[in-house]
């Protein structure tokens, strides 16, 4: 679907492009003036604008009464920092698909705005029913479908031949020696069904883990710690992540990789802001993620992701992920 992100706050914009790049949606432009969102709606025929209400000096809703009377009308999504309650009569019979409180933007809010029948297809791993049908109802409640459950590896493997979905959570430890079945079955998928993304669940701190899962070579794994599972609109956000093939790592096991760096390591030539944009590579943030988090321009994460793919020898091949291998890297070290 391709959209049209308008909003005067460049950071917003930011997560917005990031979160609908990742659900699978093309964002074909942004603007933060009306003028802007008029002009690049009639120049890019978007088939969806997502639209601040709170647009500077500007209102919103005339906006989306302009829109509405442009051959062709895109369908408009409304957001706003306030809720839809406050506007009170003001949202009666307009002509928006829908609307969304700002801090609860995600992949499944967008798609529950615009009643898209496509959803991401989750299968869930784990030999707990409790936290199998627990992690089925969050991720339901966030517009991703869970298609099928399984008990332990070998019935996962089965799940996804029958019904390959597009990500699978599953649990590092399962029966029948409950070490680490989720890793197997992850190696098994490499060779199986290599489009599946692969998130990771684990009770234990273990950066060897995470390092094997990545080793694997196959782009779209993940590693998180389930006790670190207390935003769930994250949780969501990492799913729909490695289902585009993104590397996800709990920032617990990149913040202890941090504290065991030796001075021989193979990231001793890198300039702090380098070790800083590498650290956000190994939680598995975009170039443009960074550049909101680090507050610099997007063109300057570049210039420093290009520098320390120079520094770990990192040649653009190909054959190579060069931001799992860095990561690798990091990992080891």
């Amino acid at each position: 679907m391709n959209v049209l992100v308008v909003d005067d706050h460049a950071p917003f914009r930011a997560r917005a492009r990031r979160m609908l790049e990742l659900a699978g949606h093309r964002v074909v432009g942004e603007a933060a003036t009306p003028d802007e969102a008029l002009e690049q709606s009639a120049r890019l025929a978007p088939e969806v604008v997502l639209l601040d209400v709170q647009l500077g000096d500007a209102d919103g809703l005339a906006i989306l009464d302009a829109l509405s009377r442009s051959s062709p009308a895109p369908r408009v999504v409304l957001l706003s920092s306030r809720e839809a309650q406050d506007y009170g009569s003001r949202l009666d019979g307009i002509a928006a698909a829908g609307f969304i409180h700002k801090p609860d933007l995600s992949a499944g809010s967008f798609a529950a705005a615009l009643q898209d029948p496509r959803r991401l297809r989750v299968i869930v791993a784990d030999d707990s029913t409790l936290i199998r049908e627990g992690i089925g109802k969050a991720l339901a409640a966030r517009g991703l479908e869970v298609v099928a459950e399984a008990g332990d590896g070998e019935e996962l493997l089965r799940a996804v031949a029958a019904d390959e979905p597009d990500a699978v959570v599953a649990d590092i430890r399962m029966p029948p020696t409950g070490t680490d079945e989720g890793l197997r079955a992850a190696a098994a998928l490499a060779e199986r069904a290599p489009a599946v993304g692969v998130l990771i669940l684990s009770d234990h701190l273990e950066p060897t883990f995470a390092t094997r899962l990545l080793e694997q070579g196959t782009p779209g794994r993940g590693y998180l710690l389930k006790e670190s599972i207390v935003d769930l609109d994250r949780f969501a956000d990492a799913v729909t992540r490695v289902a585009a093939g993104e590397s996800v790592i709990d920032p617990a096991i990149v913040h202890h990789v941090i504290g065991v760096l030796r001075a021989s390591d193979p990231l001793a030539e890198l300039t702090p802001r380098e070790r800083e944009i590498l650290r956000l590579m190994a939680e598995g943030r975009s170039n443009a993620g960074i550049a909101t988090e680090l507050v610099i321009s997007p063109r300057t994460v570049e210039t420093h992701v290009s520098r320390l793919f120079g520094k770990l020898g990192l040649a653009d091949r190909p054959d190579d992920h060069r931001r799992v291998l860095a990561v690798l890297a990091y990992l080891r070290s």
